[in-house]
């Protein structure tokens, strides 16, 4: 039963998430809302290929990428978004962070804690209008960066051999 419970659970966390978004008078969502959100093959509704394509597309036409943790303690669409060299708006729930003591994750994502979710529309517009335009594309090529530099699978295995082992 438990297992069963977390998924719907943690969905919900992103869903809130995008509520406040959405009645947020304060900033514009750019959100593909679906019935589903599975990305897995047996479970898709649509067409894979297309969905996957909107997704990128989406991401790649938004300044922000939404991320809420998924069934583990992570986020995939974290690190997709780091890969294209989107802003995180990382709705932090006390997820760990890989190489947090190498990475300065917060020079590159934009951080609101769990408890403040309520006010996510207005954080992220006072945050928003306080960065000038140079700092937010810093900040994209140095989400960029972190990924190619230390996330990316093949360099985050590198990186974990020659220095965690």
């Amino acid at each position: 039963m438990e297992s069963s419970a977390a998924p719907a659970r943690l969905t919900s966390l992103r869903m809130r998430a995008i509520r406040h978004l959405q009645k947020s008078h304060q900033v514009r969502s750019n959100i593909i809302e679906r019935g589903s959100y599975s990305g897995h093959r047996e479970t898709i509704t649509e067409d894979p290929a297309q969905a996957r394509q909107e997704y990128i597309d989406n991401m790649l036409s938004s300044d922000l990428a939404l991320v809420v943790k998924g069934d583990g303690n992570y986020s995939y669409r974290f690190y997709e978004a780091l890969s294209l060299g989107r802003v995180p708006l990382f709705i932090d729930t006390d997820c760990v962070l890989p190489l947090d003591d190498v990475i300065d994750y917060d020079s590159f994502i934009f951080r609101v804690p769990y408890s403040d979710i309520h006010r996510l529309g207005s954080i992220l517009r006072e945050e928003w209008n306080a960065w000038q335009d140079a700092e937010f594309q810093s900040m994209q090529r140095d989400a960029r960066e972190a990924y190619q530099t230390y996330l990316r699978p093949d360099r985050f295995l590198r990186y974990a051999i020659e220095n965690l082992l």
